[in-house]
């Protein structure tokens, strides 16, 4: 943001505390994982805008494979009912750093395919 002027900033800033409280407004309200819902489909909705605007770009593809996880994890979690708090084992690495972490992310990321 540097170079920006003010207005663009406090809106950004803006646009982020209002993401964030509604989030939180949907996470008390819906159930744990509602935010993930929210995001997934605002990074849907940007990676149309972005398919819409410019063809097909790695940054409209990384949105939509971003917003779909996100939709998909949100979807699962809510619909088995299972916050954040209820979840079975933490992520943790099994083995050396670098393989321990790609099977804990790996673990994380299979997670709502798996329910």
């Amino acid at each position: 943001m540097l170079g920006s002027s003010p207005a663009t900033v406090a809106s950004v800033a803006l646009g982020f505390v209002v993401l964030t409280v509604s989030g939180d407004y949907l996470a008390q309200f819906v159930g744990d994982y509602a935010d993930h819902v929210l995001l997934g489909c605002l990074g849907l909705g940007l990676a149309g805008w972005l398919l819409f605007e410019s063809g097909i770009s790695l940054a409209a593809s990384s949105f939509a494979a971003l917003g779909t996880w996100l939709l998909v994890d949100g979807v699962q979690h809510l619909r088995h009912e299972i916050g954040r708090e209820s979840i079975p084992h933490q992520y943790s690495h099994d083995g050396g750093v670098v393989t321990g972490l790609v099977r804990a992310l790996g673990r994380r990321l299979l997670r709502p395919f798996r329910l």
